[in-house]
């Protein structure tokens, strides 16, 4: 899994430094420019995880993005990701908050091609555990859009940057991988 996740940073890094060549093409705060548009979007998650000591189950939640306001990159746009995700599975309830922004190419007419890095805060609940940490994480998403109706997959890796302790002071590793449908309307 740690080379999935240095494999999805590389690519980034390279892509961002082949399109970064000339820092003019960066823009900031495209939110002052007249031609800048929110593009606002509301999303159902969907899929699953598989916590590194835990059963895999379903999680479920909401996100909304919108094309980011403090930068604008060229040959793509980043969409700043916002989202609030549960797992539950044996007994153990995980609930995540996420800021995840995705650089966006456009592959094709309606197909994007996203990936970046993300930030969280985890909450987890069950018997003999009542933790809370800071999460990074990596992700990868393909999405086409039909009208106002958006269609996702993405593959992410969460890891904590705290231990997570049990109550009788034994630690579990929650780190995780997801994979996700996103079904979306872009306002």
């Amino acid at each position: 899994m740690k080379k999935s996740i240095a494999l999805i940073l590389i690519a980034s890094s390279l892509t961002i430094s082949a399109q970064s060549a000339s820092a003019a093409d960066w823009e900031f705060l495209p939110i002052v420019d007249d031609d800048y548009q929110y593009d606002p979007q509301l999303s159902l998650i969907l899929g699953s995880m598989s916590p590194s000591d835990g059963d895999s189950g379903s999680m479920n939640g909401i996100e909304f993005s919108l094309n980011c306001p403090l930068l604008k990159a060229p040959g793509g746009v980043i969409r700043q990701q916002i989202s609030v995700a549960s797992y539950d599975e044996g007994g153990v309830e995980i609930t995540s908050f996420e800021l995840n922004p995705h650089y966006q190419i456009n592959l094709a007419p309606n197909l994007d091609f996203g990936f970046g890095p993300g930030f969280g805060y985890v909450m987890t609940e069950g018997p003999g555990i009542d933790e809370s940490a800071i999460s990074l994480q990596a992700g990868a998403s393909l999405s086409y859009t039909v009208g106002q109706g958006v269609i996702a997959g993405e593959a992410r890796y969460q890891m904590m940057l705290s231990d997570i302790e049990l109550n009788n002071g034994d630690e579990v590793d929650l780190n995780n991988t997801r994979l996700m449908i996103k079904l979306g309307y872009r306002f």
